[in-house]
Parts: structure tokens; sequence; C-alpha cells
């Protein structure tokens, strides 16, 4: 049973008659009925029902609900299943159809997510469930609580996105424009806390997440999204733990000019990579050993990070692309001469191989490059880039920051979406959890004077190792650290005076 809008009717399905009921007035009619087969489960939206038939090899007929019913479309075996399979239950939702398929051989359940325009496969879940179990009430949990299709979000759709999430959980989400980009597009970020997301709260860490920075390299934008929906929806451990320690910065694209001039399907080229002045904006950063970059050369997107690094002390970062499937860790070139390692590639090599090790199983065409490395690289073992944003806020702030290649193909089907979610998500989460290692492993302090005062201008610096950890003006400092014996010397730059704990 459904209701239409549309027709101010229940749709009612019997084994072989399709009824409408009045609400109002309780009358009954029959307008459709079936000779051969019976009827199994229905689904409607405010213009058209889908009927899923009682037999192996189910078939889905759609019909039309005004101005009269009819039937416009039916789909049968195999694109509908397979000759073992049937369609025991079938749910619409933003134009797309979830099916509870049961394997008659196998005696297995699964889900799959299909297109409700032409029936296209989008993705599949097994379920491993007693076949006896409620399935009705498992896909209308499983399927009616996603918030966001799998599919591509345009900037508009993105934004939409944000804005509504923001809107519907105040108390935990906060909505920042942090700056425009070439084209006047605003570049989002949100963030995500059980507490006061709108400010900083004194020693609670602070990460973020990027993506498309390279307009054309997409797949990353829409795992944010999916991030954001689930730590503000999902009520398991990891996401409380999360949002309750943690203030979580979103920014799902950081190029929204390139991504509108990106095309679904292309994987290698450069067509929507540049901002709208044709500026890579991942090799627009000041360079920290070289020499300046002129303002005047720096894009919008690029001063919009650089102000947003400066205004929010973050302990950890990760910024997605495509093209490649590796972690890419700092150094991105050579600073002095032929050395890619910076002082902390201890606490690199441990958090990039952690990610790695809990993606799940992946199938790309691509994975043979860095499977001797364990899909984690030195940037500039790679290749050597100058005026990345990756070793801009490792240098300049102290942020234990890595580039995650997720995805061989740049723009790949939205079919294969889902799947990347489920590659990365545990992962995802995993990373964030990083920042709270000085609740164990880590450090975390203040630096305060007789006075309990913050100390202006104050660095901390770890076993003598390079960039030192910036205080902040509440006389904060963070490190994410491996177990071990370290010497901490705080530097108070003003008076050149150091003391040593």
């Amino acid at each position: 049973m459904c209701w239409s809008s549309t027709l101010d009717r229940f749709i009612v399905l019997g084994e072989k008659t399709i009824f409408l009921i009045s609400e109002n007035t309780m009358s009954i009619n029959a307008v459709e009925t079936i000779k051969e087969r019976d009827w199994l489960s229905c689904t409607c939206s405010d213009t058209v029902i889908f009927v899923s038939t009682n037999e192996l090899g189910s078939s889905i007929i759609e019909f039309a609900l005004v101005p009269t019913m009819k039937s416009i479309n039916e789909w049968k075996c195999p694109i509908t299943c397979t000759r073992d399979d049937y369609i025991d239950d079938i749910v619409y939702k933003k134009e797309n159809l979830a099916l509870l398929i049961m394997n008659n051989t196998k005696k297995s359940l699964r889900i799959e997510l299909r297109s409700a325009s032409n029936l296209d496969y989008i993705w599949s879940i097994p379920l491993d469930f007693n076949f006896q179990f409620n399935y009705l009430i498992i896909l209308t949990v499983i399927y009616g609580n996603q918030a966001i299709d799998y599919r591509y979000h345009n900037y508009t759709e993105m934004t939409s996105i944000l804005q509504d999430l923001a809107a519907q959980y105040p108390t935990k989400a906060s909505l920042v424009e942090i700056g425009k980009s070439q084209g006047g597009k605003s570049l989002w970020a949100m963030a995500l806390s059980s507490y006061a997301p709108n400010q900083h709260v004194l020693l609670r860490p602070e990460v973020k997440y990027i993506a498309n920075m390279h307009g054309n390299e997409v797949v990353g934008l829409e795992v944010l999204l999916y991030l954001v929906d689930y730590l503000l929806t999902s009520n398991d451990t990891q996401a409380n733990q999360l949002m309750n320690r943690t203030r979580i910065w979103i920014m799902p694209s950081m190029n929204p000019d390139g991504l509108e001039l990106s095309s679904v399907g292309d994987c290698a080229s450069t067509m929507g990579r540049y901002n709208l002045n044709n500026i890579d904006l991942n090799r627009n950063f000041p360079d920290y050993y070289g020499a300046a970059l002129q303002s005047s050369s720096r894009a919008p997107e690029t001063s919009a990070i650089m102000s947003w690094l400066a205004n929010v002390p973050f302990v950890l970062s990760a910024n997605y692309h495509g093209g490649s499937f590796v972690i890419n860790t700092p150094y991105d070139r050579y600073y002095v001469g032929s050395v890619s390692t910076s002082d902390d590639d201890d606490i690199y090599q441990m958090i990039a191989r952690s990610y790695i090790n809990l993606t799940q199983e992946v199938n790309e065409n691509c994975l043979s490059e860095f499977i001797g490395t364990g899909f984690v690289t030195r940037g500039a073992d790679w290749y050597e880039i100058v005026g990345g944003m990756q070793d801009y806020g490792y240098l300049n702030y102290g942020t234990i920051e890595l580039t995650m290649e997720i995805s061989c193909c740049k723009y790949p089907g939205g079919n294969l979406l889902a799947s990347y979610w489920n590659y990365n998500r545990d992962a995802m989460l995993q990373y964030l959890f990083q920042a709270q290692r000085d609740c164990s492993l880590g450090v975390k302090g203040l630096i305060l004077n007789e006075y309990s005062e913050p100390i202006p201008s104050t660095q901390v610096m770890i076993d003598n190792r390079q960039p030192v950890v910036k205080v902040t003006p509440l006389g904060e400092f963070w490190r994410i650290l491996l177990p071990g014996t370290y010497t901490l010397k705080v530097i108070e730059i003003d008076v050149k005076k150091t003391r040593e704990s």
C-alpha cells in the first residue's frame, strides 16, 4: 500500500488487482488487473506507481497515475533480477528504487538501488538476516534514512544540501563561507560538533577535510557530503565520540568553478582541474623555503584557505584527490638536497598506513603503481611540486596533513559512489580519531604564565623536530605522537627566552 497526494487516494495492492481507496468517503475502486501473474509489492511517487510481480524472475511494471492509470513501462528478467530471484519489496524515493531481492536457491537476500527512470544499477548490499525476518521494515530503515542520494551533485545541489543540514541540526552544524571562488561562488565549510560548532572551545582539537581542490576530481566531494550526513544523523558510538570531543570541518569543494566545467566519465583530462583564472590551486601556495609568491598571483581560493588556516588551529587535515590510489605524505618537494622525509615521518607513516589498512577491498585499475610501497608515498618521491597546500599547512602551522588519492578515475560513473563511500568510511572516521591521540599517545596542554595568562608568540619544539608547534592565543597546543619519551621546549619568541620541561 502507498499514498498518492496527486490522486488523494490510498493505493492498495491485491493479488491480481490494484485498488484506489478514498480517505474521506472510504470508496474503493478497482483500477487495474493482472491475469497471468500475481502482484507482490508496490511503491509510488506523486505521479506513478511501480509494481513488482510475485514470481521468480520478477517483473516491474510502471503505471502512470494521471490523467488515468495506465501501464507505461515494464522491465523483465534479467534486467530486474535473475531467474532464481524474486523482488519481495520495492520502495521509491528521490527518483530511485530500492529493491529487496531474495534468491530462492541460495536463500540469500540483498538490497539493490536502481534508477527509477530506466532501472539502471546504482549499488547493491548483501544482507545477512534470518530468512523469515520482516524485510519490509529492513528496507524502510536502510533506504528511508539515506538523506543524500548516491549520485553526483552540482554546486547548487551541494550548497542546498549543506544549508538544509545546517538548518536541520543547528546545535551540531554551522555552515561558514570562508571566501569566494574566482567566479564568485561561496567556498563552504561545515563545522560539526555536539557542542558549540560555531566557535572554538578550549583544548578541543580542530580537524578538517577538504576535497575537489582540482575541480575534475569529484569522488572526494561526494564522500565528504556522505560523511557530513553520517556524523549528523548516526547514533553509533564512533560518530558520537567524534562529535563530542572534536570540531570537524568539512569543505566538499575548494574549486566549485572547476567542478561546473567537469564531466562524468572523464578519467584523465585537465578539463575543470584549474580555477577560472587557469590556476592550479595545488601549486599556488607560498613556498616555505623558496621565493615568496607575489600576492597578485594568488588565487582567491588560495587566499581563503590561507586566512582560514591562520584563524583556526587545525591539528589534523586531509585533502581528497582523484586520478590514482595512494596516500601522499610530506614533503611534496626536495627542500634540502635529495631528502623528501619530514621530521614527523614516523607519525605520517603510522596514520597513512592506518588509513590504508581500513579501506575495504578496492577494485581499481591503477593499483599496481604503488602496491610495492603499500599505497603510501612521500610526495616528492612520486613527483615534485612547488606551492602545494599540504606542505604549506604543515610547515607554517604544524598541521599534520595528508593528500588522499582515492580513485584511479578522476570523475568515475555515479554508480560507483556507494562503493567509494563504503571503501573509505571507516578509514575516514579512524583518521579523525587521530586528533584525539593527545588523550593517550600524543600530547596537548596550555602554556601559561604565573598569572595563568597565555604567553604571546609562544612555540613548542618537540625533540628539535621542525616545524615547531605554534601555541594558540589561548595558550593551547596539540601534537600527535607515537609512544615514546620526548623533550618539549617552550620558546617565547618575543623575549628570546626558552624553558624546557
